[in-house]
């Protein structure tokens, strides 16, 4: 709710109707559900829960959760004392502990950048684009229901949290860099326009490099 909020409410995680409508891979609702947001959902901070007070409401979190996973991963490996490594979640979102052995940074290449690469340590990133995303699309006009134009420009969000730089992204590539919800990013949180041109795949990936290859041979023999 509180990304919700901040976001205008470009970054909805109860779309999973509209989602779902027009799309052969997922089951259809009967019913037009209403388009307005945390409005429909009943939250229970202290019970956690969540209650759907229709129930043509579904949620989809394809937009929150790569970050969140990646997020609770690094968690993990910090406590175990893990102070190098990357997290890499499905060429959306990524999460760097440290730096590799001999280097400054991790280099992650990011299609529709325009310098190709970014630098990080101890960050995460995330991007977004309404490019590919298989039959039906997968990124909606909260607003009006709509599918976005798979050539409409992306976004890459880079900040400390992977939930957060997940859900910004969703909603700038909804929004745009343009407007209020553009003014309204976090101080913490750097936000970058990806042009995908004619490109129907939009993703981040670790730059590959021998050092880098030297290393993960390394981790996975040991």
């Amino acid at each position: 709710s509180r990304l919700h909020q901040q976001t205008g409410g470009c970054f909805d995680p109860v779309i999973g109707a509209d989602l779902a409508a027009g799309d052969p891979r997922r089951d259809p609702i009967s019913g037009v559900a209403p388009r307005d947001g945390f409005g429909g959902i009943e939250l229970d901070a202290e019970a956690s829960t969540v209650r759907r007070l229709d129930p043509r409401l579904r949620f989809d979190l394809g937009g929150i959760a790569k970050g969140y996973a990646c997020d609770l991963a690094a968690s993990i490996l910090l406590e175990a004392g893990v102070e190098c490594a990357l997290i890499h979640g499905g060429t959306s979102s990524i999460v760097a502990l440290g730096a590799p052995p001999g280097r400054a940074e991790w280099a992650i290449e990011v299609k529709g950048y325009e310098h190709k690469t970014i630098g990080l340590v101890d960050g995460a990133l995330a991007v977004s684009s309404a490019a590919g995303g298989g039959a039906g699309g997968h990124l909606i006009d909260p607003f009006s229901g709509d599918r976005l134009d798979r050539r409409r420009a992306g976004a890459m969000v880079v900040g400390n949290s992977a939930t957060d730089c997940d859900a910004w992204a969703t909603a700038l590539t909804v929004a745009g860099f343009e407007g209020e919800v553009a003014r309204q990013l976090p101080p913490t949180l750097q936000g970058y326009r990806l042009d995908n041109g004619e490109s129907t795949d939009m993703k981040a990936q670790a730059e590959p490099s021998v050092e880098e290859e030297r290393w993960k041979r390394t981790v996975e023999i040991s």
